[in-house]
C-alpha cells in the first residue's frame, strides 16, 4: 500500500527535518531547500498501517503486492522457514559500520522497508515513519546531527531516520 508522507505533518512531527532545513537555508539557499522539500513531499513509501491510520492516508495497493488489511494467515501450507534456517539467519546478522561508496537503488531501500514494516510492534500497530535521504549533501548534513555516528558518518551513502516518539 502507499502512504504519501505529507510535508506539513512531517515538519510538525519531526525535529530532524526542521534541523536539516534550518542548517541548509544559510548554506545552500532557497533553491536547494525547494528541491529537498519537493523530494520529501513527493516521496511515496509502501508501508503496512493500521485502519485508524488509513482514514487519514491515501491508500492504494502496489502492483503485485499482497493486500494485508485485513490480515488473513494462509494455513493451507506449512511455513517455508524452519527453526534451523531462522537461527542461521540470526547468526548472520551484523551491524554494518563501513559501506561501499556507491548509490543505493531506491528499489532496494523500498524492498528492505517492505520487510521492516512487517516487524512486530506493540499491539501490532506498526507506527513506523521512515525518511530516506539520498542526496549526498543532505546525507552529510543529516549525518552531522549527533545520533551516535561521530567518527564514521562520512561513510554513509544514504541515511534513514526513524521517529523516536514511538519508542
Amino acid at each position: 500500500m502507499c502512504l504519501k508522507i505529507a510535508l506539513t505533518s512531517t515538519l510538525q512531527k519531526n525535529n530532524i527535518i526542521e534541523k536539516i532545513i534550518k542548517s541548509i537555508i544559510p548554506a545552500s539557499g532557497v533553491e536547494n531547500l525547494k528541491k529537498i522539500i519537493n523530494s520529501i513531499a513527493n516521496f511515496t513509501l509502501r508501508v503496512a498501517v493500521n485502519s485508524k491510520f488509513l482514514s487519514s492516508c491515501y491508500y492504494k495497493p502496489a502492483k503485485n503486492e499482497i493486500q494485508r488489511i485485513p490480515y488473513k494467515r494462509n494455513t493451507d501450507e506449512p511455513s517455508p522457514v524452519n527453526y534451523e534456517d531462522l537461527l542461521k539467519l540470526a547468526y548472520r546478522r551484523r551491524s554494518v559500520r563501513w559501506y561501499l561508496q556507491k548509490p543505493v537503488p531506491r528499489e532496494l531501500i523500498d524492498r528492505a522497508l517492505a520487510v521492516a514494516t512487517l516487524s512486530p510492534s506493540a499491539c501490532n500497530r506498526q507506527p513506523f515513519e521512515f525518511h530516506i535521504f539520498d542526496d549526498p549533501d543532505v546525507v552529510k548534513k543529516v549525518a552531522s546531527i549527533p545520533m551516535g555516528t561521530k567518527g564514521f558518518s562520512h561513510n554513509f551513502p544514504v541515511i534513514s531516520d526513524y521517529d523516536p516518539k514511538w519508542q
